[in-house]
């Protein structure tokens, strides 16, 4: 059985932040803070451009969550909007 693990992530604006290594975990469950900005999702085999408009946008008002089985070479990386700092929190299941 795969052990769990809950945490989470303050993100800013100036680089995109592992949350999540395929190698390591195989599944993911996130979601925005209620009190936060909204963050950037990306799941990619390696780390996006800082500019990169490859996402998805966890938004409070929106979509709130997320949640993904990951292939042994997927990453997911969050990253805040420009000018702000946003906060997800995750639930990760180890391979």
């Amino acid at each position: 059985m795969a052990a769990s693990n809950t945490t989470s992530f303050t993100l800013t604006d100036a680089d995109w932040t592992l949350i999540a290594d395929g190698a390591t975990v195989a599944s993911v469950a996130g979601q925005i803070d209620p009190d936060s900005m909204p963050a950037y999702i990306a799941i990619a085999q390696s780390k996006p451009a800082v500019s990169s408009n490859d996402y998805v946008v966890l938004d409070r008002d929106r979509t709130k969550e997320f949640s993904e089985d990951l292939n042994s070479t997927d990453k997911v990386y969050a990253k805040a909007p420009a000018y702000s700092k946003a906060v997800v929190r995750v639930v990760l299941a180890s391979r």
